[in-house]
């Protein structure tokens, strides 16, 4: 249980970090965006952001910093030595369902500044898209493993605790 402990304190002042990153990316998204006017952009040598892209990339830190949150206060209760408690388990559940739902927006952001990018000229000639459906599948996929894994980790803690309370209840 000591291993637990330690383990748990590292990995919640990693999270805790992650979180104190992801409130400098949306205090700097902020002030781009109060920068921006409804018709501007900016364009630098790789990267095009409008105000449509800098929202999006707000909600993406947003959905980071919460989810992030959710591991703080999972990583926490481990490190007090409570692994397997029910408000552990909704502490995961949580956290995969915001990791679930917000990390595909990354996923748009990205393909939305391609396609301004692309229309724009910065890409090459000769650069092939394929429709946008086709193009976004696998990325959107791949970024939802994640918060399955994280969601479906809780559910088996959830069961291993009930059983562990039926257990302790028949001896």
């Amino acid at each position: 249980m000591n291993r637990v402990k330690v383990i748990g304190t590292l990995f919640k002042y990693l999270f805790l970090g992650a979180i104190v990153f992801f409130a400098f990316q949306v205090a700097d998204t902020l002030f781009t965006l109060s920068q921006l006017t409804p018709d501007s952009h900016i364009m630098g040598q790789f990267w095009y952001t409008d105000r449509g892209d800098v929202t999006l990339r707000l909600e993406e830190f947003v959905g980071g910093a919460v989810c992030f949150w959710f591991c703080y206060k999972f990583f926490g209760a481990c490190s007090r030595g409570e692994p397997f408690t029910s408000r552990n388990v909704r502490y995961l559940q949580a956290a995969g369902c915001t990791y679930f739902l917000f990390y595909p927006v990354e996923v748009f952001r990205i393909e939305l500044s391609e396609r301004v990018m692309h229309t724009v000229d910065h890409f090459p000639s000769g650069v092939i898209y394929l429709p946008l459906s086709w193009q976004l599948l696998p990325p959107v996929i791949f970024s939802l493993f994640p918060g399955v894994f994280i969601i479906f980790t809780a559910w088996i803690m959830d069961e291993g605790r009930k059983i562990q309370e039926e257990q302790e209840l028949t001896v």
